[in-house]
């Protein structure tokens, strides 16, 4: 697989949802600064309401813009068998059962999934629980996390 694609998915990915969530909060500032959402007795809420999620998008804006910039300035290290998980590893995990899963190692975007190559593969950063597992990890080790209700344990097979 190659990481360079994944990434630049990832960036599309993200470059996507930040033009999706930039109309959101355009048109929930103007909802909340409408003349028709002043509150006309002290139960009329629904300019508060508007004014919060505003704001809520206007954050998840600068989030995104953050996420982007951290992709597109992102160092793409090759890694090789013997070298251990650090940001930017593109990491193949299988479990005893067979199931696969892929993983990306990003500086943000966490939970993100982006398909390459007919392969899911799914964006962990360093500090949720998943990424502090894997970080520092190699090769033939395992890892144990929840999935599908249940706890399972797969074999890193491979860091690109």
């Amino acid at each position: 697989m190659n990481k360079h694609k994944v990434v630049t998915q990832i960036i599309a990915a993200v470059e996507r949802s930040l033009e999706s969530t930039r109309t959101a909060a355009k048109q929930a500032h103007e909802t909340a600064t409408h003349k028709e959402s002043v509150a006309k007795t002290k139960y009329d809420t629904f300019g508060l309401e508007a004014s919060y999620l505003a704001h809520g998008q206007y954050k998840r804006v600068l989030e995104l813009e953050e996420a982007f910039e951290a992709f597109k300035n992102l160092p793409i290290v090759e890694f090789s068998d013997d070298d251990e998980i650090a940001v930017s590893a593109l990491i193949r995990l299988e479990s005893m059962e067979g199931d696969t899963c892929t993983l990306f190692i990003g500086p943000s975007g966490g939970g993100m999934k982006v398909e390459c190559d007919l392969v899911e593969v799914i964006v962990v950063t360093a500090e949720a629980p998943l990424g502090r597992k894997l970080l520092g990890k190699w090769v033939g080790d395992e890892v144990s996390f929840s999935m599908d209700n249940s706890v399972k344990t797969f074999e890193i097979v491979e860091i690109l």
